[in-house]
């Protein structure tokens, strides 16, 4: 058996169409937060009451002022959780999760395009 073969194979034995798109959004959130912070804030040195952190497979996290909005990735489950944390509270702002390779979200269906819109939404929760 050649080995492209072969990787199909395995590919097709374990692959979750579901889980596939989860970490698919999951980077396309990570990246437009990343380019929010380099592109649009636009700071080059670093603050003590700013803050951005990434795990590339399971946590984006923007803090500002001791208020961070958190995307978790649970693989186990399917879903991105969406939260808004502040010392020992957390607030959960929505879910992100699949359905037969559809994102969605507390607003229907999550759509990639409607990215910028849905981050807007969600650091506008964190300045408030």
């Amino acid at each position: 058996m050649e080995r492209q073969e072969l990787a199909k194979k395995i590919r097709e034995s374990v692959q979750s169409i579901d889980r596939e798109r989860v970490l698919q959004t999951f980077y396309a959130i990570e990246g437009q937060m990343h380019m929010f912070k380099v592109n649009e804030i636009g700071l080059q040195a670093t603050y003590p009451n700013m803050k951005y952190e990434s795990d590339h497979l399971k946590l984006n996290k923007f803090t500002l002022n001791g208020v961070s909005l958190v995307f978790k990735v649970n693989q186990e489950q399917d879903r991105i959780s969406v939260t808004k944390e502040s010392g020992e509270i957390v607030e959960e702002l929505d879910q992100i999760f699949s359905e037969d390779g559809v994102a969605k979200c507390k607003d229907g269906e999550f759509n990639p395009e409607e990215l910028t819109r849905y981050l807007n939404q969600c650091f506008a929760d964190l300045v408030q």
